[in-house]
This record gives C-alpha cells, sequence and structure tokens, in this order.
C-alpha cells in the first residue's frame, strides 16, 4: 500500500486543510473550498450541483498545490454516493497506489477447514459478553456497509445502545434531535445507506456518539506519522471520556475506518498503535474488530488479492463451495 496516499485520502476526507506556506504568494482567485462547493444547493437536496461544479473547476484542482493530492479522491466519493457502480474502483486504486506483485500459487488453499457463516449472526455471537463492537468499513465501499441495519438491529436486542461513528460531526446532537441525518451530520452519512443506518439507529433508541479527532490540536511541527498516531490516541480517548466514563455500564457499536479497529502494531512506540489498542489500553475493554471490506471484491482485476484469481484456486472454490455458501452473506469461519 502507498502509506503517503492511504493517510492523505484519510486526512482529506474530514476536512483538514492546511495553510499555504509563508514565502508563497496567496492566490487572487482562490479556489472555493471543496466542502462548501455549493453547499446552499446540496443541503437543499440537490448534490448534482456540487459534482457539476466539482467536474467545471477540475483542471484548477488538480493543478493547485493543496487540493491536486484528494481531489480525484473526493471527486471518486462523491461519485459513489451518486450511485456510479464503478467510482470505488477508481477511489480505492488512487488511496492504494499501483498493483502489489504476483503472489506464487498456493500449494493449500487458505480457506481448508472453514466453513460459510452469517457475518451479523456471528457478530452477535461473539458479542454476547462483551461491550465494544469496532466494525471498520472501507470508506470507498458502501457495500461494507450493507450489514449496518440487520447488526444495529440485533445489538439492540442484546443490550447495545449506543452508536459511536468516525464520521459524526460533534454536533451530532442536532441530528439526533431531528431524527434523521442531513449533510450536516457527517462525511459518509451522505452515503444513503449509511444515512440509513443513522436513521434505523435513531429510531431504535441508539444514542449517536463523535469521536473524530481535532486535527486542530496537533503541533505545527509534527510529522505524518506523529498526526496519525495522535489521531489514533485522541479517538480512543474521545470515546472513553463520552461514553465509557460517563456510563461504566455502556454496549456500543463503533462504526470506524479501515484499520482504526486493529489492535496489530504498525511499527514502534506509542505511535505504532491503533486507536482499537489504545481503546482496550485505556479502557480495560477489550474489543471485537470486524473488518468487512478484507471479504470484499477489491476493486478491479489488477487490484483483487492475487491468489483469488488463480486457476487452482478458482477450481477448488468451485469444488467446494456449496450453493448455500455462495449465497451466504458473510465469510469463513473457524470450525467447529
Amino acid at each position: 500500500m502507498n502509506v503517503a496516499r492511504f493517510f492523505c485520502g484519510c486526512t482529506a476526507l474530514i476536512g483538514v486543510s492546511f495553510a499555504p506556506a509563508a514565502d508563497e504568494p496567496k492566490d487572487a482567485k482562490a479556489l472555493p473550498s471543496l466542502w462548501m462547493l455549493k453547499k446552499a444547493e446540496r443541503d437543499a437536496g440537490n448534490p448534482l450541483a456540487k459534482y457539476a461544479e466539482m467536474l467545471r473547476l477540475e483542471r484548477e484542482y488538480l493543478a493547485d498545490r493543496e487540493t491536486k493530492a484528494f481531489f480525484p479522491e473526493l471527486k471518486a466519493m462523491l461519485e459513489e454516493e451518486l450511485g456510479d457502480p464503478t467510482a470505488p474502483m477508481r477511489g480505492i486504486e488512487f488511496m492504494r497506489g499501483p498493483a502489489p506483485a504476483e503472489k506464487p500459487i498456493p500449494d493449500k488453499a487458505p480457506f481448508d477447514g472453514y466453513k460459510p457463516t452469517e457475518a451479523v449472526a456471528a457478530i452477535v455471537t461473539a458479542a454476547a459478553d462483551r461491550r465494544a463492537i469496532m466494525v471498520g468499513e472501507e470508506h470507498h465501499l458502501p457495500q461494507t456497509r450493507s450489514i449496518l441495519v440487520p447488526l444495529l438491529r440485533a445489538l439492540r436486542q442484546k443490550g447495545f445502545e449506543y452508536f459511536a461513528a468516525e464520521t459524526f460531526s460533534q454536533d451530532i446532537a442536532a441530528t439526533q434531535k431531528l431524527g434523521y441525518p442531513t449533510t450536516e451530520t457527517g462525511t459518509y452519512t451522505n452515503d444513503p445507506v449509511f444515512a440509513d443506518g443513522v436513521r434505523e439507529a435513531m429510531k431504535l433508541g441508539y444514542k449517536l456518539i463523535p469521536y473524530e479527532f481535532d486535527f486542530r490540536k496537533v503541533p505545527a511541527n509534527a510529522t505524518s506519522s506523529e498526526r496519525n498516531g495522535f489521531r489514533e490516541k485522541d479517538q480512543a480517548k474521545n470515546l472513553k471520556e463520552r461514553l465509557f466514563d460517563k456510563d461504566p455500564q455502556a454496549k456500543a457499536l463503533i462504526w470506524a475506518g479501515r484499520g482504526h479497529v486493529s489492535k496489530a502494531n504498525v511499527g514502534q512506540g506509542d505511535f505504532s498503535k491503533m486507536m482499537a489498542q489504545h481503546f482496550q489500553d485505556m479502557t480495560g475493554i477489550e474489543p471485537i474488530p470486524f473488518t468487512p471490506h478484507t471479504c470484499m471484491k477489491l476493486a478491479s482485476r489488477a487490484m483483487k488479492t492475487r491468489f483469488i484469481t488463480m486457476p487452482r484456486l478458482r477450481a477448488w472454490l468451485k469444488g467446494r463451495l456449496s450453493s448455500s455458501a455462495r449465497t451466504a452473506k458473510g465469510g469463513l469461519a473457524a470450525p467447529g
């Protein structure tokens, strides 16, 4: 993965902007903020107005020092919201960079000993004695949000009453009061699938909790690694202070993005921990992490996990997977 692009995408999509260098003259005809572009029209229910304006100004945004790095990904995200089925491929490939090199054909199929299972049922079973379920969606794949509504319904019956999401704005109380999401609810909730999940959560009686990090807290001289490290730690701190400190018996579904739900270290030192591990260290509560994007088709043929396209494994899958397995909504579960 191209790490620089990955974090550039994560940063850009939550609305961070960087001031121009001191010795760089300000453009008298500065481009309008991508976040405020045709905002009145969008708030009135016309997202196409923003898209049309992005297309009109595309050349200028791609030539601009500050927007050229993330404009293609932001454009793909809006196209995803508008229902373009090819947009996720472009967004993921822009974020992850070139496809990885070919992997050798495995002698043994990686799924031996596993059986298909329905995802929501497996998560709910695992959640029986847990208080925090963390889901790391792939922001560019609305399909990874397809389990949100059934998961919210099933967990509510198990005593879960909080729904925390990375994308929620700090003023999420306004959404809770309205009873339905708006363009002010969050970035990714502009996707109809996510918005439907938020609407269902409120209908079921969930309390909405925002926990995203305030990037204004980052020291001006922080490196990219430090900036991301601050974010992981502060997200966990916000969850602790805004939710679990206030309700020591809280049970919550925490909806994050990608690797934030990982408990594996990604380097050395405090900045190597992801949000889930910081959360466990701070609260003593071990979350159950789930990353549905690892079970999904990844973008174009070039970006698919290589062994899935290999003839030997395709033949193995064809012979092993029953019709019921092919229609299972989940992935593969361990034996027993």
